[in-house]
């Protein structure tokens, strides 16, 4: 989202003057954008996008659709797992310390049990005794339509098999008629993959086959396609 002017000057140089800079390094980014959208009117659409990635919070100011969300945890052989869904289906599933743990999740959220997270724990025993879950708990994954296309890419990669960050920026310039695509801009987009394991961003390797970046800990991906059989 480009910088808003205030009287001439930029967003950044507003917030300095006003004394708002230091309360926002303490909050993150996300709250510099939300700023920035509850200056704009809700008829301009260039927070829209980032809000749908960005909070339910910032969703709610803009008068978008926020659905309640619900967690519980689960214990795997790989340490614990927070699971987040709401009722159209799985928002969120991270290792406990990722990187992105708890990313875009609601702070007024509710730990209680749903259908929907009790088949995410089934999907998961299943996946953990090693075996191949014969089905998939409701998806409901929010972003920006570069995210969106990308998570749609790694729903797709099959179990017991891996692609490259290459070959799906490959395939996501192909889907949009362009010459080429960015495979760092692709990592960015799977790494901020919010449901791991289930949408399988651990299937995605480096161009020499290396184990490059992955939220929840690169042991932990090494262990993940060891379970399915893709590494000793």
């Amino acid at each position: 989202i480009n910088s808003i002017k205030k009287n001439g000057k930029s967003a950044n140089e507003h917030l300095t003057q006003t004394g708002l800079t230091c309360k926002l390094k303490k909050k993150g980014a996300y709250d510099k954008i939300n700023l920035r959208c509850r200056k704009r009117p809700k008829s301009d659409r260039r927070c829209e996008t980032a809000c749908a990635d960005f909070a339910p919070r910032c969703r709610k100011r803009r008068g978008m659709e926020v659905k309640m969300q619900y967690t519980n945890h689960f214990q795997s052989p790989l340490g614990g797992i927070l699971i987040a869904a709401d009722e159209a289906g799985l928002t969120g599933l991270w290792f406990d310390k990722a990187k992105y743990y708890a990313d875009r999740l609601d702070p007024e959220h509710e730990e209680r049990d749903t259908p929907v997270l009790e088949q995410a724990r089934e999907w998961l025993v299943v996946y953990f005794s090693g075996k191949e879950p014969d089905f998939l708990p409701p998806i409901h994954m929010t972003g920006t339509p570069f995210q969106l296309a990308v998570w749609k890419i790694l729903q797709e990669i099959p179990y017991g098999e891996t692609t490259t960050y290459g070959e799906i920026a490959g395939k996501i310039a192909r889907q949009k008629g362009l010459a080429r695509m960015s495979a760092q801009a692709v990592g960015g987009a799977v790494g901020h993959n919010k449901i791991s394991i289930i949408v399988p961003c651990h299937r995605v390797l480096g161009a020499d086959g290396s184990l490059t970046g992955y939220a929840g800990g690169t042991d932990k991906k090494e262990k993940l396609l060891a379970l399915e059989k893709l590494r000793k």
